[in-house]
């Protein structure tokens, strides 16, 4: 999914504590101190900033710079990373696509680690990863392009869209809505009579799955949907999906991918 956060009127206070190791600034002072009679023979020197510091992140920065306001730091993570009690980390505006990961960053009551957006300047955290490759049109209003990632929701200009799908559905999940699988707008998301199909392992023939035609009714496609990915409702954790094959345009029973078939044959999983 993607969080888009606007920093706009939003400090982070994180209360939380850390001990830091070997950073330096231009403009920082470190301080070191050895034990009398310590063996220095493996020892490391690990510094600690005198006084809290301002760390600034850009979009346009890197995160081999010291993290100044004329030298910021590229990622909000790397500022994540680096800060410690007592500073603050401010955040230019633009669009950042990252995925935070906060662990070890600990403040004090007293000395708050705090995130913000530089002087109210508008900032956008991003889960989404930007399509780059080049699109080409398949037929009609069909267009494909090659990734090498894997997606689960794709937006356009901002909003999410409906992935091809039988049956369809008019009102995809991230939509306003009011109501819910009990009392469902037709054709939305949580219409599960209008826009789900139920397959059935068919008793004498093992090998073949036969759509429950009184719901919905795959033999009215004047179409093959060899190929297309099969999702079942009882789908936990991490989505579980298969292909399917051997299906011909105007029946109603078909084949599945036969790996992912042994998981759906397992006890329990006769309904999809």
């Amino acid at each position: 999914m993607r969080l888009s956060v606007s920093l706009k009127t939003i400090l982070f206070i994180l209360l939380l504590g850390v001990l830091y190791s070997g950073r330096c600034d231009a403009s920082e002072v470190n301080v070191y101190t050895i034990e009398p009679g310590a063996d220095l023979g493996d020892a490391k020197l690990t510094g600690a900033r005198l006084d809290p510091a301002r760390l600034y992140v850009s979009t346009n920065g890197n995160d081999t710079n010291p993290g100044s306001l004329n030298a910021p730091f590229r990622t909000i993570q790397h500022a994540i990373d680096n800060a410690q009690a007592g500073d603050v980390v401010s955040i230019r505006g633009g669009t950042y696509r990252e995925r935070l990961k906060i662990e070890d960053l600990n403040g004090r009551e007293d000395a708050p680690i705090t995130f913000e957006n530089f002087q109210n300047e508008e900032v956008v955290l991003s889960g989404a990863s930007l399509i780059n490759s080049t699109w080409v049109k398949q037929e009609d209003n069909i267009w494909k392009t090659n990734l090498n990632f894997d997606i689960s929701q794709l937006y356009l200009d901002g909003q999410m869209l409906t992935a091809a799908r039988w049956p369809n559905i008019t009102k995809e999940w991230d939509r306003l809505d009011d109501s819910d699988r009990r009392n469902a707008t037709p054709e939305s998301y949580w219409d599960i009579e209008g826009t789900r199909a139920l397959a059935l392992v068919d008793p004498e023939e093992p090998n073949v799955y036969r759509n429950h035609e009184s719901q919905q009714r795959l033999s009215d496609l004047d179409f093959s949907v060899d190929g297309a990915m099969l999702i079942p409702h009882k789908s936990f954790g991490l989505t579980q999906s298969g292909e399917i094959i051997n299906h011909k345009a105007g029946e109603s029973s078909f084949d599945i991918d036969p790996n992912f078939e042994l998981w759906l044959r397992s006890p329990g999983q006769s309904a999809l």
